[in-house]
C-alpha cells in the first residue's frame, strides 16, 4: 500500500513539472499567419503570454524588452512574440474573440493558442503577465510572471537577455 502511495507521489512531480525546453507548436496569429517551433530555432526568444486577464499588460512589458535592448549589437538574433491563451473560450465564440485582436499592424502578431498548450505546458499565471525565456538551443531560462512594470523583474529579464545576446551563436 505504501509503495503505491509513494510511487504516485513521485508521479505526480513528473506530470507537474513545468517544460523545460521549447515544445513544438502550431499557432497562427491574428493575422491568420502559422508560427511554429521552427520559427524560434537559433534565436533567443521572448513569448510575452496571458490570459485576457494579464493582457493589459503585455504590450507595456514587450515595449520596455525591446526599447532597452534596440540598440543592442545583436538586437536582430532576439525574437519577441505575443501568445494569447485563449484556451477556455468555447470553440463556437473563436471568430468574435479573434475580431478583438488588432489587426492594423502587420508587424505585431499574437500568437492565438486556442487549445492553452502554453498554459498546459508552462504553468502561466492567471491575470498575470508571463515571461518565457529561451535560449537558441530551446532551452527555457526564464518563466516570470506579473502586472505592473516592475523594476527589479525587467532587469532580472535584461540581464539575462544581455547575457545571451552576448554569447556567439
Amino acid at each position: 500500500m505504501y509503495k503505491v502511495l509513494i510511487l504516485l507521489f513521485l508521479m505526480s512531480f513528473v506530470f507537474a513539472a513545468e517544460e523545460t525546453k521549447l515544445i513544438e507548436f502550431k499557432l497562427e496569429d491574428q493575422h491568420e499567419r502559422k508560427f511554429t517551433e521552427a520559427d524560434f530555432r537559433g534565436y533567443i526568444s521572448v513569448f510575452i503570454a496571458s490570459d485576457r486577464g494579464g493582457s493589459a499588460f503585455n504590450e507595456l512589458w514587450a515595449s520596455a524588452i525591446v526599447d532597452s535592448l534596440r540598440d543592442y549589437t545583436n538586437f536582430g538574433d532576439l525574437k519577441v512574440e505575443g501568445v494569447a491563451h485563449l484556451g477556455s473560450v468555447p470553440f463556437f465564440l473563436r471568430g468574435f474573440v479573434k475580431g478583438f485582436f488588432d489587426k492594423s499592424d502587420k508587424q505585431k502578431s499574437i500568437l492565438l493558442d486556442w487549445k492553452g498548450i502554453f498554459n498546459k505546458t508552462y504553468s502561466l499565471i492567471e491575470d498575470d503577465t508571463n515571461i518565457l525565456i529561451f535560449n537558441r538551443d530551446g532551452i527555457k531560462l526564464l518563466h516570470e510572471s506579473g502586472r505592473e512594470l516592475e523594476p527589479t523583474k525587467l532587469q532580472n529579464v535584461l540581464e539575462i537577455l544581455r547575457t545571451e545576446l552576448d554569447k556567439d551563436n
